[in-house]
């Protein structure tokens, strides 16, 4: 089992009781794309074949450069995070999903096959949602607990990105290789011991230095990473993205678009604030060492946890009405409900 998948219910018993986000209105939402949440909407042949193009058109031109790198055994130190770290692979990004609750009409197997987890229905084609795995069901719910919380939680705007200066403080290894440092290692160890460390992802204070790790605020474990995640850091908004493609098709991909190019832009952010030095490869520097640069660092900061709450809401509306469809389904054919059995259908 994957280690994202392993802690469940630990740090959510508080969720419990906080109030029904269901009565906040959720937020405009990239115009254009058509209407969703009303149970089983229907997207008519031109809708669909139309988001379909989009969402190819505009990921092929990140897609296909990256899949041409690869070929030549090439590196890109920013880019190539997106589909390693994370790893969805790129043709799977590509291919397009209405997510849960839509009937494309007058489609066929052909362009929706069963493979994929649709089903044939009169008008067309759905996603069949009997089939969502159950040993799955756990890991929803922590997504969309975890996601909810995150959109009442206080963002803090002050870490300044200095992860990846922790990540070199005093190790003598830079991690990317194939880039320089655009200052000096005593700089580096400056600014290190002259600047709070205050991360909060478990997933960067992993790949601390053994030296900062404790100068950190807050001890992070994987135990504890959920009580700890707060929606003003880049990662946090970054893996938003992983949490729409584990759920792939469930989730549409018009969210999985969304989330994959605010993790690159966000990606970008975070190399560009680094001690590595990203402008020839047509990037600019944030120097976080300087006032000036930690100002311009929290403005696309804040920039990126504005567009990242707006993509969260939406996210948590799609899982809450997949909870209840799988809910539904399974009252309907007697099988045990396979939410936590403390959770409430009506908190949805």
């Amino acid at each position: 089992m994957a280690t994202d998948e392993l802690i469940i219910e630990t740090d959510f018993i508080h969720l419990l009781q906080e109030p029904d986000l269901e009565s906040q209105p959720a937020e405009p939402f990239l115009k254009g794309e058509a209407q969703r949440f009303a149970p089983y909407s229907r997207f008519q042949a031109h809708q669909w074949q139309a988001q379909l193009n989009k969402h190819e058109s505009e990921l092929r031109p990140i897609i296909e450069p990256h899949l041409s790198r690869a070929a030549r055994n090439e590196k890109h130190p920013v880019l190539d995070f997106l589909f390693r770290y994370y790893s969805f692979r790129p043709q799977q990004l590509l291919r397009w999903t209405p997510g849960s609750g839509i009937i494309l009409c007058d489609a066929s197997s052909r362009d929706f096959p069963d493979s994929l987890g649709f089903r044939p229905v009169p008008e067309g084609r759905a996603l069949d949602l009997a089939r969502f795995p159950k040993k799955r069901v756990p890991f929803l719910w922590w997504v969309f607990r975890l996601n909810r919380e995150l959109l009442i939680r206080q963002p803090r705007f002050s870490c300044f990105g200095l992860h990846e200066w922790a990540m070199l403080y005093r190790s003598g290894e830079p991690r990317h290789e194939t880039i320089p440092l655009r200052v000096s290692t005593s700089t580096i160890e400056q600014v290190v011991e002259s600047h709070p460390l205050t991360c909060t992802h478990f997933d960067a204070f992993r790949f601390f230095s053994p030296e900062a790790a404790p100068l950190n605020g807050i001890t992070l474990t994987r135990l504890t990473s959920a009580t700890h995640e707060q929606p003003g850091c880049l990662h946090a908004s970054m893996d938003l993205y992983k949490s729409c493609y584990k759920l792939y098709p469930w989730v549409s991909s018009t969210l999985l678009r969304a989330s994959f190019f605010l993790a690159k832009r966000a990606r970008i952010v975070d190399m560009e604030a680094s001690p590595y030095d990203v402008r020839p490869l047509g990037y600019n520097s944030i120097p976080i060492e300087t006032e000036s640069g930690k100002a311009l660092y929290i403005e696309h900061q804040r920039a990126i946890h504005d567009e990242a709450q707006t993509i969260r809401q939406r996210l948590v509306d799609e899982l809450r009405f997949l909870i209840k469809e799988i809910s539904s389904l399974s009252q309907s054919t007697n099988q045990p409900s396979s939410e936590p059995e403390s959770v409430e259908l009506e908190g949805l």
